[in-house]
């Protein structure tokens, strides 16, 4: 549907889900690499999507959690620059939306979050 649809943000939005639940998947059964695969084909829908419509603090957080995904790849292959690198592009998002709605706890919740993942990755190097 997706395919047959490349305008509807929905569908794309859909898709990008669906590779991250199967990178989920995959990564728990500890296929690293076909995680990642799918992690990465999910975070090019939805930069594709956040670039689109930039206001939409919902396609913001979706890019955000997206890079915190593949961080976590890298942290389990012990590529813990590229993890870094990950979550600082990650805390970049959840600052500007955390700054943007102040009261709004999930975003809070996840500069906290963010944040903290970021310390305990430096402390790795």
């Amino acid at each position: 549907l997706a395919r047959a649809d490349a305008s509807n943000a929905g569908l794309q939005r859909d898709l990008s889900v669906s590779h991250n639940k199967i990178g989920d998947v995959l990564k728990e059964q500890g296929d690293l690499g076909k995680a990642l695969e799918s992690y990465q084909a999910s975070h090019t829908i939805f930069e594709d999507l956040a670039r689109a419509d930039a206001s939409n603090a919902g396609l913001q957080r979706d890019l955000s959690v997206s890079h915190e995904r593949i961080g976590d790849v890298f942290e389990a292959r012990d590529e813990i620059p590229a993890a870094i690198e990950e979550y600082e592009a990650s805390l970049m998002i959840a600052r500007s939306l955390a700054t943007r709605f102040p009261d709004h706890r999930q975003f809070q919740s996840d500069l906290r979050i963010t944040d903290r993942r970021l310390a305990e990755l430096q402390t790795k190097l």
